[in-house]
């Protein structure tokens, strides 16, 4: 009986333990996410075509931070800068490109949303991505139609997805050229991000 006890007790402490380290290990793997999040923005905003661009790395992983704490959800950095670059030039042209680089509630006859700073825009975009998209689409899925979940299209042109796709898959082969720490997610799986 002393015996069961003890070998209980050292099953307890184990599992106890294991169930730390693993926790530990998913937070590190969390933070090198993000850390390579920030970098890869950071060096494809730097390009000399995005000169002036009020959009930061740190700003993306701020919203990308918040939306996987509320949504689970992450979007691929690659995602988020095809948006940017055909939604705005990088917050460069357009009706509001340096308080809304997404486009969020631009229609070509009106602005339904205004946002007064950059990172409440990217905050937005964010938001609705991880809600209203990725919350019942992939990426690949997006790709080939982009419409929310109940059907509505992010954007009216009719070849959206095609040149969303090209930049998308392009940004990812620049960032694997040019990125020149290790890449990779760390082992973290992540829902909705493609291999």
């Amino acid at each position: 009986m002393k015996n069961k006890i003890i070998l209980l007790l050292f099953l307890i402490i184990n599992l106890t333990l294991n169930g730390f380290s693993d926790k530990k290990s998913n937070q590190k793997k969390e933070e090198n996410l993000f850390k390579d999040y920030k970098e890869k923005a950071d060096l494809y905003l730097s390009r000399k075509y995005f000169k002036g661009t009020p959009i930061k790395g740190e700003m993306l992983l701020n919203s990308a931070k918040k939306a996987y704490d509320s949504t689970g959800i992450i979007i691929p950095i690659e995602l988020v800068l095809s948006q940017a670059q055909w939604e705005s030039g990088m917050g460069l042209k357009g009706r509001s490109p340096k308080t809304n680089p997404f486009n969020i509630g631009e229609y070509g006859y009106k602005t339904v949303f205004k946002f007064k700073t950059t990172q409440e825009g990217i905050d937005a975009y964010y938001y609705l991505l991880t809600t209203k998209y990725l919350k019942c689409r992939s990426v690949d899925e997006l790709l080939k139609n982009f419409v929310n979940c109940n059907g509505n299209r992010y954007a009216y042109g009719k070849k959206y997805e095609d040149r969303v796709k090209k930049q998308y898959y392009f940004i990812k082969k620049w960032l694997n050229e040019n990125y020149l720490t290790n890449n990779s997610t760390h082992g973290l799986t992540i829902q909705n991000m493609d291999n």
